[in-house]
């Protein structure tokens, strides 16, 4: 990090903007967890102890038959989740946890073009051309994220585990090393959370041959335990904060100013076919 700037100043850039939203959402999603394991643990004994009234007591205590009914689904439910481990629970949490690390990485990548216009001379960012018609309409932030979006598409890359991430952040020099037992984490956290969001959570022989550890065999539903899941939040947001710390070393190492003070994304018009034109996007300075 730039030795001038301060932490409120980096936690203004949008790159520690979109830290800061997975943060919020991180914590908020592991007491979501907490507190849905405690619910569904309370209800099972409530929800008993309460269908267990006579009837005769209804009126006093304010139940009708419709509450009654609702009282047995809720017990009846909360037990079934209760005696499958959490499966449900612990998935739902995971593949929004999920997605929301796939959407956190996109916006570091594109907050660190934001902060540093010289990114759009990369390889991998600057191959992509439009007509002039395709996004004469479209502002400098559209247009930016249209970049990305297309450069990503064109990524050719393992997209299991890291992969996918690594070779988004590699657009704007962000990739590197990450501990072996993290990639293996994050590698099981997506295999798990693919087969929820794909199979309803049915291990199949792809599945199967992915993994590669005899977890659940073909046909049986992956059961992702409590601990299980405790890891998967460890590994993400430890993944999420060497993110972080590698734009902060970006940073101090390159001495790039402030977002505020870059120059504006340029438009570059060239002609290389007869009749079609195309737009080209570059750093001013460049």
């Amino acid at each position: 990090m730039r030795e001038d700037m301060s932490e409120f100043e980096f936690q203004q850039t949008r790159v520690g903007l979109a830290g800061a939203s997975w943060i919020n959402f991180f914590e908020r999603s592991h007491d979501y967890l907490r507190i849905s394991h405690a619910s569904i643990q309370a209800a099972v004994p409530l929800t008993a102890s309460l269908n267990s009234i006579p009837k005769l007591l209804d009126r006093p205590l304010g139940l009708d038959e419709e509450s009654r009914t609702l009282l047995h689904e809720v017990g009846t439910k909360a037990e079934r989740e209760l005696e499958t481990g959490f499966e449900l629970t612990n998935a739902l949490v995971l593949m929004a946890l999920w997605g929301a690390f796939e959407a956190f990485v996109e916006d570091v990548c594109k907050g660190a073009i934001f902060h540093d216009r010289t990114l759009l001379n990369e390889p991998g960012l600057n191959k992509a051309r439009y007509t002039v018609s395709a996004l004469i309409q479209l502002d400098e932030e559209h247009l930016i994220e249209q970049v990305f979006k297309d450069s990503v598409d064109q990524l050719r890359s393992d997209n299991r585990g890291i992969g996918k991430f690594e070779a988004q952040l590699g657009l704007v020099r962000l990739d590197g090393k990450v501990p072996r037992e993290i990639k293996d984490a994050i590698f099981d956290a997506q295999q798990d959370r693919n087969v929820w969001a794909h199979r309803a959570g049915t291990a199949d022989n792809r599945y199967v041959r992915e993994l590669g550890r005899n977890r659940f065999r073909a046909g049986e539903t992956v059961k992702i335990s409590r601990e299980k899941i405790e890891d998967y939040f460890l590994a993400l947001m430890t993944y999420g904060t060497i993110i972080i710390n590698r734009f902060r070393e970006a940073l101090f190492t390159s001495g790039t100013p402030p977002a505020a003070a870059d120059p504006p994304v340029q438009l570059v018009v060239q002609r290389d076919v007869p009749g079609r034109t195309y737009i080209k996007y570059t750093n001013s300075n460049s």
